[in-house]
């Protein structure tokens, strides 16, 4: 359920980031709050990438030790590409174009749509 509602904020955050940077367009407050939690909600699953157990590729054994899925996860490329998608670049600077990088989010596409979760 959770990853089909990450689905549905991927495809709305992309939309408006390609429309606000196509147009222009100053956004109204409703859509900076819309934006706001968008942003809460890519948060959320940064961290519950953190907690969310793997399956050992040597032993083929399900790791649940929340350490040992920490340091993996940190030491992964996704944790780089999920902190930049998740951080409110927007929010810090007032460029257009800092939009642009909320595109990264959809790398949570590629893992979301991974054959091995189904």
């Amino acid at each position: 359920m959770f990853d089909t509602s990450i689905l549905l904020v991927i495809g709305y955050s992309c939309f408006t980031t390609v429309f606000y940077v196509s147009f222009q367009q100053t956004q109204q407050p409703i859509m900076k709050i819309i934006d706001m939690l968008v942003t809460i909600t890519f948060f959320c699953d940064f961290v519950f990438n953190f907690f969310q157990e793997y399956q050992d590729k040597e032993t083929f054994q399900m790791i649940r030790d929340p350490y040992k899925i920490a340091v993996k996860y940190a030491k992964s490329w996704w944790m780089f590409l999920d902190f930049v998608a998740t951080f409110p670049f927007d929010q810090f600077a007032d460029v257009l174009y800092t939009r642009l990088i909320r595109l990264a989010r959809l790398s949570k596409l590629v893992s979301l749509l991974d054959a091995s979760r189904f």
